[in-house]
């Protein structure tokens, strides 16, 4: 175990200075037994072993925990810290670790393996050739201590009250009153949140990124096409087939967005115009097009949660 907490220790010197780590590093070969190696572990973990003339010497390691996806019901992994020694870098160590971690992924039958990785980090392509994936526009929020306390035993004098409790506990319900929450933005600020987000959606629909047209839209997300509505409850409901209809059926080749203008903005909801064009591969418009679109804050994101055409 001392081992595994040296290369954890040599991770956190290399995202931080060594006197942050020096006031933020608490974990103990104890805390670590407790916390990893219990009847109910919070984490688990590999190695990565060089064998030379016998003797075995670590010189990676993996971190990992479950975690739930709520929109698929399924499983999933979080890598916490992935970490090779610098003399044992580019000789396999890392890619072997994440393969491990994918072969777990796979024999628990979960969706996706996430991680966070530092804007800075020059293992960014290494993780892109393998097969991650930048998901934009989500960006990492974090609670630490202090936080976590102010949250926790907040008070609030709105008048609306909430009802909550555990379903599996049973037992009383609790009763919270909350303010209605707000985006903190000023009405520039909310606008430029919300085209940058119809902006997103422009270059990953043009690049055919499913995932990438996902990240910006809310769910449940409307569509109205005409007097016809359509609801997406979740990621899905977009599928290459419809790119291969679309430039198929006319041509298509990009969209070209000419105009994304507010309209109407309130704490949280943006209303937009937006105009568009289909072109072909060699710029001819196929058509043009304006729409109203709505973009909402949920969840601690702004996201497209209404196309009406």
């Amino acid at each position: 175990m001392g081992a595994v907490l040296d290369l954890i220790h040599k991770l956190a010197l290399n995202e931080d200075s060594e006197e942050m780590v020096a006031r933020v590093f608490t974990a103990t070969t104890h805390s670590m037994q407790e916390h990893g190696f219990s009847e109910s572990p919070a984490f688990e973990c590999r190695i990565a072993e060089f064998e030379r003339n016998g003797a075995k010497t670590i010189v990676g390691i993996v971190i990992f925990y479950q975690t739930y996806s709520s929109y698929t019901s399924r499983l999933g992994l979080y890598i916490e810290d992935l970490f090779v020694e610098a003399a044992a870098r580019g000789k396999g160590a890392g890619r072997a670790l994440l393969q491990e971690v994918a072969r777990i992924a796979q024999d628990r039958a979960c969706t996706r393996v996430d991680l966070a990785v530092l804007s800075s980090n020059p293992a960014r392509g290494f993780y892109h050739r393998l097969g991650f994936q930048h998901r934009t526009p989500f960006l990492f929020y974090r609670l630490t201590d202090s936080s976590i306390g102010s949250l926790a035993e907040g008070t609030s004098e709105d008048s609306n009250a909430f009802h909550f409790r555990d379903p599996e506990a049973g037992g009383e319900w609790l009763t919270a009153s909350v303010n209605p929450p707000d985006d903190g933005l000023s009405e520039l600020e909310r606008s430029d949140a919300a085209i940058a987000v119809v902006t997103e959606f422009s270059d990953c629909f043009n690049a055919r990124d499913i995932q990438g047209v996902e990240a910006c839209l809310q769910f449940p997300h409307l569509i109205l096409s005409g007097e016809k509505l359509s609801t997406w409850d979740g990621p899905g409901a977009m599928t290459a087939a419809d790119f291969d209809a679309l430039a198929n059926g006319s041509g298509w080749y990009r969209s070209v967005y000419h105009r994304i203008d507010p309209i109407l903005t309130s704490p949280r909801k943006v209303h937009l115009v937006v105009e568009y064009s289909r072109e072909t591969r060699d710029g001819f418009e196929i058509s043009r097009h304006r729409n109203v679109w709505t973009v909402t804050f949920e969840f601690g994101r702004w996201g497209i949660k209404q196309r009406s055409y």
